[in-house]
């Protein structure tokens, strides 16, 4: 009885808010969403975790209908002159779950809404910043493979330029040596020198006929004796005597014909 006058001298002490004379009935309102909201409100006061403070609430919360200045008197012993502000907080909440759909409070489903909407929003702000990017590199790479094709077309352009210029100075050159066409002897050469090839080349044929009709070495020509050579006989003035006839030397007799080609005729003296 003593702690209950004392209850009652704190609540005719303190002043109340006047949304605390509606009743509601817990039954209708889901703690599990009110239960977050306890605790970051009770951790943001205090600056830590109470979780007995916590307990304590919820506690008084699962009764089917509460007080809310009791609690007020309760809780001022932690939360001191928080307190007041605290429960008007939360029974404004409790009042507006029990008459909400799913005994939430519609603040509680705007917040999520909202928070939701900014996630999205914030998804699709990364989306289109993933998206620049990558057409950022798709935009370099196209202009390092452009740059890549410049620079080996002007080194194409480089080599041909290179080659042309070679190409025209063995020209000139070639140009140079050669002799005119209105030169003496400038129009005859060319045939002179098909003459040339063509007599160069009969005589270098000819041996080889002759090896590969005789085999690997051609027959020995036949050499008569001197003294079987016929001598032609002077011519004679008319009415003189005829010179008499030298004797035969013994050589004069031909040797034996060795060979596939026929002896010669056999050389008589004039």
């Amino acid at each position: 009885a003593r702690f209950g006058n004392k209850e009652r001298r704190e609540m005719q002490r303190m002043k109340f808010p006047p949304h605390f004379s509606a009743k509601v009935d817990m039954t209708k309102v889901q703690l599990e969403a009110i239960e977050p909201w306890v605790v970051q409100q009770i951790t943001e006061i205090l600056g830590l975790e109470d979780d007995i403070l916590v307990q304590y609430i919820m506690s008084q919360l699962a009764q089917p209908n509460p007080d809310p200045r009791v609690m007020q008197v309760y809780i001022t012993g932690f939360l001191e002159n928080q307190a007041p502000q605290f429960m008007s907080e939360l029974w404004r909440l409790l009042v507006s779950a029990q008459d909400a759909v799913g005994g939430i409070p519609p603040e509680f489903v705007e917040k999520k809404k909202e928070e939701l909407r900014l996630k999205k929003a914030e998804q699709e702000r990364l989306n289109a910043e993933l998206a620049r990017r990558r057409e950022e590199l798709e935009q370099a790479a196209r202009a390092a493979q452009a740059a890549d094709e410049e620079r080996a077309r002007a080194a194409q352009a480089q080599m041909t330029d290179a080659r042309a210029r070679l190409e025209a100075k063995l020209a000139a050159k070639l140009q140079g040596h050669a002799p005119p066409a209105d030169a003496p002897g400038g129009q005859a050469a060319a045939p002179l020198a098909g003459v040339c090839a063509t007599a160069a080349s009969s005589s270098s044929a000819a041996p080889q006929s002759r090896r590969s009709r005789w085999g690997a070495s051609p027959p020995r020509a036949y050499q008569a004796p001197l003294s079987a050579v016929p001598v032609p006989a002077p011519s004679l003035a008319a009415g003189s005597p005829a010179p008499p006839a030298p004797p035969r030397p013994p050589d004069a007799v031909p040797r034996a014909h060795t060979g596939s080609a026929s002896p010669p005729p056999q050389a008589h003296a004039v």
